[in-house]
């Protein structure tokens, strides 16, 4: 659950971690990652996350779009942030295997009967094409920044 909400003029994104989250999410990584990526200026909106309770407060984006991976530009500039955050150096204790976690996520979907983006069957079977590319093509994983 997240709101708006705003201080001497300046507004606010608060968010309170939903029931089940901390099956998938990492909190003590995922702070880490978001205190990184304000850093490296990847991310300038971050304020606070608590690593135990997982809430979490940013700054508030007006007319910010949601990510739509079918949007050339949009999947550019993602790529770009991307490769800023893998480039940086810096180091993680933690590790992430990006389609492990997407298949634990899809299992805690199926399992309480939520529905499916559109076009996931083609996505996920991209994902999985790229997935086994990535394992094909590298002898170690990045141990660079993960969340």
């Amino acid at each position: 659950m997240s709101f708006k909400f705003s201080v001497h003029g300046h507004a606010y994104v608060y968010r309170h971690p939903g029931p089940g989250t901390d099956d998938i999410i990492n909190r003590q990584s995922e702070t880490f990652s978001q205190s990184v990526a304000k850093d490296l200026g990847v991310d300038d909106t971050f304020v606070y996350e608590d690593e135990h309770e997982g809430w979490k407060i940013s700054r508030f984006i007006e007319g910010c779009e949601q990510l739509d991976y079918h949007n050339p530009e949009h999947v550019r500039q993602a790529m770009s942030l991307i490769r800023a955050l893998h480039d940086s150096g810096a180091k993680s204790r933690w590790n992430f295997d990006v389609m492990g976690k997407a298949r634990d996520i899809l299992e805690l979907l199926r399992a309480h009967a939520c529905p499916m983006q559109p076009d996931y069957e083609q996505l996920n079977a991209t994902m999985e094409k790229v997935d086994a590319c990535v394992k094909s093509d590298r002898d170690e994983p990045c141990t660079t920044i993960t969340t």
